[in-house]
């Protein structure tokens, strides 16, 4: 935070903090306080933290869609100059058996409630729980999509060898095809357009087919399901083209 604040032009600076858990501590609270920078982090679920959300009411819990309610408490840390606000979100998965509880370990206990609890930690008393909810969850969607995106969809997950000049240069070719998919998908029906490059693989790029040569033309036989899809893309591929 500070080198960010360091970095702003003369005169500029941020009221806002938005981090996931692993900023969830003491210290960063304390500075924003003193700095009156609103923050929102995603909370960490210690024993103390799961203590406070199986202790609040039924009736406490807001309905946020069919698969999240959302209520909050008032929460502190050893260290922490000032309590603060803990939004917690529950959601909805598969509940355990009547009776089972007794049986799980410790850790199936702690996995099961990372999977239902969704918790965010802020200073800022002026939002709403849903409004503080909407606003942390703008957090770097878009960029943290997009490195996932490179790394699991176009093999950007490691470089593949010890010399700088060549993984800039393999980084480079992962990029361009990330771009030009992403060209490709604007050409796409809405309802593909939303897919990562491993369903768009699986839906189009794996379909099946055989390139005839007869009569001095070459035609690519498909399924007839596919023929309407493919056609549409030609289509609107020859019309950008134009463009």
């Amino acid at each position: 935070i500070k080198s960010c604040i360091a970095q702003l032009p003369i005169g500029t600076t941020f009221d806002r903090f938005r981090a996931d858990s692993a900023s969830y501590q003491a210290e960063i609270f304390n500075y924003c306080d003193k700095e009156n920078i609103l923050f929102t982090v995603s909370g960490q679920k210690d024993s103390s933290v799961i203590y406070e959300i199986e202790n609040i009411k039924e009736d406490d819990w807001e309905v946020l869609n069919p698969k999240e309610q959302i209520a909050e408490f008032m929460h502190t840390m050893g260290e922490a100059d000032n309590a603060f606000r803990m939004i917690v979100v529950k959601k909805d998965i598969t509940p355990t058996l009547p009776g089972l509880d007794e049986c799980l370990s410790k850790e199936t206990k702690e996995q099961l409630h990372k999977e239902m609890y969704y918790t965010i930690a802020t200073n800022d008393f002026d939002l709403d729980a849903k409004e503080i909810l909407t606003l942390h969850r703008q957090r770097g969607e878009t960029s943290e999509n997009k490195i996932k995106e490179l790394k699991n969809g176009f093999n950007m997950s490691y470089l593949p060898t010890s010399n700088f000049e060549a993984n800039a240069f393999y980084f480079a070719i992962g990029t361009l095809a990330h771009n030009l998919f992403l060209l490709f998908k604007q050409i796409l029906d809405k309802s593909l357009q939303h897919h990562t490059v491993k369903t768009i693989r699986y839906k189009l790029y794996h379909i099946a087919g055989k390139v005839i040569s007869h009569s001095r033309q070459i035609t690519l036989k498909v399924n007839e399901q596919f023929i309407e899809l493919l056609q549409k893309i030609r289509i609107k591929a020859y019309e950008m083209s134009l463009e």
